[in-house]
């Protein structure tokens, strides 16, 4: 596949990849430091919740942005390849697999939440509800 930059998402059918590229090499942030990022810079740091649509309705970190991760590659033109990206899901599977999409995309800062919003909930915010 060749290079794409991150302001040109394929199309559908120009999807770059039949299956999700490896995510074992994804940077990963704990929850305590993404609390203290976002307390520290609130703006410098774009969450996407790459859940599903009611996942994202019953519960979410504030400030974050949806973008379910089947649709990360041909939605990578909404978001801002110089940004700070932190992507987070329930357990942190689906968005490890979606931060590999955005840096084979060609996303250079781009972190996974560890443990997803699960962790988040049990060591950050337990007022939001879990599921």
């Amino acid at each position: 596949m060749a290079w794409r930059s991150p302001s040109s998402p394929p199309s559908r059918e120009e999807a770059p990849f039949e299956r999700p590229p490896g995510k074992s090499w994804v940077r990963e942030i704990e929850p305590e430091q993404l609390k203290a990022l976002l307390e520290e810079r609130p703006n410098a740091v774009l969450l996407v919740d790459v859940r599903q649509p009611d996942e994202h309705a019953y519960c979410r970190i504030p400030g974050s942005r949806l973008i379910p991760w089947p649709e990360i590659p041909w939605r990578a033109s909404e978001l801002d390849p110089r940004a700070e990206i932190i992507v987070y899901c329930y357990r942190g599977v689906r968005s490890r697999v979606a931060a590999a999409w955005l840096i084979a995309l060609g996303f250079e800062r781009v972190r996974s939440l560890r443990g997803g919003i699960r962790a988040w909930i049990a060591r950050v915010d337990p007022s939001l509800p879990c599921y």
